[in-house]
């Protein structure tokens, strides 16, 4: 980790970005076994981690987890990232059958207080109301999210994007693999605070690949918001 916190340091010169609540979201479908296998998502663990110890207010990632739901998972930092991939994602998750992007997005929301659902029962159905919370934090989150495959619920993720466009949250998916992300594509355009990036091969992406790709967009969008200080 100390090459890999060096590396981030010398790419954060010149680099001016404000204290921010880093948050991870590990895709865990079925297609990526593999990713997780070969460590490759070990790997991207450690080279966030590396980034999160310069920007994170308190050094720590809050993790996620998705497929056709979405769960907290174990705190990351640099006393626990050793082994983390197996030890808190293998063994503790089952793989999931889908991928659906608005269950882990309300989630982490929902951890940041930004957002609430209430669930209305009616006889054997439920009906899920969405509500926006006011929120006076300074310190805006960023969040990324890992994924292989397009999503399933691209109607409830628009309505999530739409529901936290100018909440103080940016999303950077990060889409690995052989799919082309055409809705991630689309969204990036429609949304100021969620960008796109797509690496084919993850495990052959340079570290500091993994930051230009995804600071450029975040400082683009700390600057054009008001509602964050800087």
């Amino acid at each position: 980790m100390q090459q890999k916190r060096q590396t981030a340091a010398q790419f954060l010169n010149g680099h001016e970005l404000p204290l921010c609540d880093v948050v991870i979201g590990l895709d865990i479908s079925g297609s990526m076994t593999e990713l997780y296998r070969d460590g490759v998502v070990q790997q991207f663990l450690e080279d966030l981690l590396a980034l999160s110890q310069f920007i994170d207010a308190n050094k720590q990632i809050d993790m996620f987890v998705f497929g056709s739901d979405s769960y907290r998972a174990t705190l990351l930092d640099e006393d626990n990232i050793e082994g983390y991939v197996y030890r808190e994602i293998i063994r503790m998750f089952e793989v999931e059958s889908s991928t659906k992007y608005a269950p882990l997005m309300k989630n982490i929301a929902i951890h940041f207080s930004l957002y609430q659902e209430e669930v209305i029962k009616k006889g054997f159905s439920k009906k899920y109301i969405g509500q926006v919370l006011q929120t006076t934090r300074e310190v805006p989150i960023l969040a990324f999210i890992l994924t292989d495959g397009n999503n399933f619920d691209q109607r409830e993720t628009t309505e999530v994007l739409t529901l936290l466009e100018h909440q103080p949250i940016y999303w950077q998916f990060i889409g690995t693999g052989e799919e082309s992300f055409p809705y991630l594509q689309k969204v990036q355009h429609q949304f100021g605070n969620i960008n796109f990036t797509y690496a084919k091969h993850l495990g052959e992406i340079a570290q500091t690949s993994l930051y230009e790709s995804s600071i450029e967009g975040y400082k683009h969008w700390i600057s054009s918001t008001q509602k964050i200080s800087r």
